[in-house]
């Protein structure tokens, strides 16, 4: 037919392509997350301007919040899990801590992947604040040093915030989850800026009041805590 482009079906084929290119380009974003797009993507939701203000600085921002991973089974467990020579640094780490806090503020627990001290979120911050107490202090500086000596070890830290009742104690934080992240933000931060602990050896994450812990240990705030997890690192 006269007047046709023979070639305008390429117009379409083309848009077809983009459209299939930025959907896996969307896939592959989403598979990990970090803080930094999480901000992003809540610009675009009403009243969201501050849901990742204050409290966290750039180099926090830029912390990974990893997305939930399968448990590794005891067949694919490392061996330093298992190895109580291997072992003995997390175990000095939690004397140290039996010696300046009382046992019921933290809780240990071993896993086949894993070694995981856990403690109430108030022995690190004050209700609403993302402020570390400086009474905190000592223990991020022995971890750290812990650290130093176990090169194959990353951390990764939880924070729970299931008390609705920090809310009312917060500035320009409109949810659990918003704390959670940000205090969790600021200890990675902490570690890498105070105590030169590798950025790629820390991740966290962080949990509000609809993701509380499901195990038996309760800290004198129900759910609310802060998990400092010792895992095999990821080379």
């Amino acid at each position: 037919m006269a007047g046709v482009d023979r070639n305008a079906w390429m117009m379409t084929f083309s848009d077809l392509v983009t459209l299939m290119i930025t959907f896996f380009v969307m896939l592959m974003s989403m598979s990990v997350m970090d803080a930094e797009k999480v901000k992003e993507a809540f610009q675009f939701f009403p009243g969201s301007g501050k849901s990742m203000g204050g409290g966290v600085s750039e180099r926090a921002a830029n912390m990974k919040v990893l997305v939930p991973q399968p448990k590794i089974t005891s067949k694919t467990a490392p061996k330093r899990w298992t190895d109580e020579q291997d072992l003995q640094p997390f175990h000095a780490l939690t004397d140290w801590l039996r010696a300046r806090f009382d046992e019921r503020e933290f809780d240990v627990v071993r896993r086949d992947d894993a070694y995981e001290i856990h403690l109430d979120n108030g022995l690190v911050f004050e209700p609403g604040k993302t402020k570390i107490r400086k009474s905190f202090d000592p223990f991020l500086s022995e971890l750290t040093a812990m650290l130093s000596g176990q090169s194959a070890v990353r951390l990764k830290i939880r924070v729970f915030n299931t008390d609705k009742k920090e809310l009312a104690k917060t500035k320009g934080i409109d949810s659990l989850w918003e704390l959670a992240v940000q205090r969790g933000g600021v200890l990675a931060d902490f570690l890498e800026r105070r105590y030169g602990l590798e950025g790629n050896r820390i991740s966290m994450m962080g949990y509000g009041e609809e993701e509380a812990p499901s195990d038996g240990w309760k800290t004198a705030a129900g759910g609310q805590r802060i998990e400092f997890v010792f895992m095999e690192r990821e080379l």
